[in-house]
């Protein structure tokens, strides 16, 4: 019978999925959201729009979510409509994908480039569908393995074919997205990193309008405790798996492992920065965007100040509990570069702090210990007013100050 078949039954099941604000188990069932708030996950406007969102489509997602009639788990925070349907975030943003991948399989006897261009489209909603990437999310983690299947499918027809890198490690492999600029002769390679809420997917955009033009590879690595690292926890070694990956580079015949430098953002920044410190022979320069380094570390009211969506991300990444939680701001310490000893020495490399005024995660304190311990050490400000435009001109002159350090 139909309600026997394979859909039925997964349906069913999905229906039955825990909703996202519910599947970290860092808050008890009496949880009240604060009365200022109304969605529960962050949104990321100008990294969605900087990667490939169409900003109608943004917005119109959005409308629909916040209409729905299906009950949610907490009635006060809009994103949080239970069950795989109308409503909900990760059911939403997968009915988008779904649409571009349909149009890129119209598009694919008719230009491959605009096929390529609607796939990346899709895997950018499908990662957003994934979005706060918790563990235990079962929904998101469906959306998020479309997101990767689709970025695979459209790197057949990048103008180099996507590479994807597995490093050994520790009985399992770190799994690492390579793109070329050409295939004439191993090119210079920067390392992308992203923060806790970035597939390493998500990084297209600087590659091809920025890193391509310029003649740099680009190789993207998913921190710990997210993606396709998910299943090794963050902790005060965060740049373990990037190490790795460096120094498994001269193994890599498509790259010159001998030009290799780092981009980080966020918490990328830090695990750049850090790395800077500690494989300055493997490394040429690093650039750090917005990446707390000391600061925001032993500030002790940390986690009073964050989102509860940050909340269950730092829980997730920690592989911790509401328990461990509320002693984060003893556990954030460990995290300082400062605390470790890096930062108090002086760096064999240059490096560039690109940074926001106003910023409490790279506040002026953090930018000019890494400037001034720094060999020309740099920094970029970036301007709040016209964002979008502020941080791609922010990526082209980070990129600009690479090229001079990496001849």
């Amino acid at each position: 019978m139909k309600e026997d078949s394979v859909g039925a039954r997964a349906g069913v099941q999905r229906s039955r999925e825990a909703e996202t604000s519910t599947v970290s188990g860092n808050r008890d069932k009496d949880w009240v959201p604060p009365k200022d708030l109304h969605w529960y996950r962050e949104h990321r406007f100008l990294r969605w729009i900087l990667a490939g969102a169409d900003p109608i489509t943004v917005q119109e997602v959005l409308a629909r979510i916040a209409a729905s009639d299906n009950p949610r788990s907490y009635e006060q925070l809009l994103d949080t409509v239970e069950g795989y349907r109308s409503g909900n975030w990760v059911y939403e943003w997968s009915q988008e994908a779904a649409k571009c991948r349909a149009e890129a399989k119209e598009l694919e006897d008719v230009s491959h480039q605009d096929a390529r261009d609607a796939l990346l489209r899709a895997s950018l909603y499908y990662t957003i569908a994934s979005y706060p990437h918790l563990r235990d999310d079962h929904l998101a983690l469906e959306a998020r393995v479309k997101a990767n299947q689709t970025y695979r499918s459209a790197g057949r027809w990048f103008a180099c074919p996507l590479r994807i890198l597995e490093v050994p490690y520790k009985g399992h492999k770190i799994i690492g997205s390579l793109h070329l600029p050409h295939d004439d002769f191993p090119p210079p390679v920067v390392m992308v990193c992203g923060g806790g809420d970035v597939l390493q997917s998500g990084f297209f955009h600087l590659f091809d309008k920025v890193l391509r033009p310029a003649g740099f590879a680009m190789l993207t690595v998913d921190m710990p405790g997210v993606g396709h690292s998910e299943r090794w926890p963050i902790n005060e070694d965060v740049s373990r798996l990037h190490q790795e990956v460096l120094e498994y580079l001269p193994n890599c015949p498509w790259v010159d492992d001998k030009r290799v430098a780092m981009i980080g953002m966020r918490m990328g920044g830090n695990i750049a920065t850090r790395l800077g410190y500690l494989r300055p022979n493997l490394l040429r320069a690093v650039v750090n965007i917005g990446g707390p380094l000391h600061q925001v570390f032993v500030n002790g009211d940390f986690t009073s100040k964050i989102s509860p969506m940050l909340k269950d991300q730092i829980a997730s990444r920690l592989y911790s509990d509401a328990t461990e939680m509320k002693n984060f701001a003893v556990k954030a310490q460990t995290f300082s570069l400062v605390r470790q000893g890096i930062l108090s020495r002086r760096s064999r490399i240059p490096m560039l702090a690109v940074g926001m005024e106003g910023d409490e995660q790279f506040p002026e304190s953090d930018i000019k210990l890494m400037v001034h311990a720094s060999p020309n050490g740099e920094r970029i400000r970036v301007e709040r007013a016209d964002m979008i435009h502020s941080m791609e001109n922010a990526f082209s002159q980070s990129v600009d100050w690479l090229k001079a350090h990496m001849k």
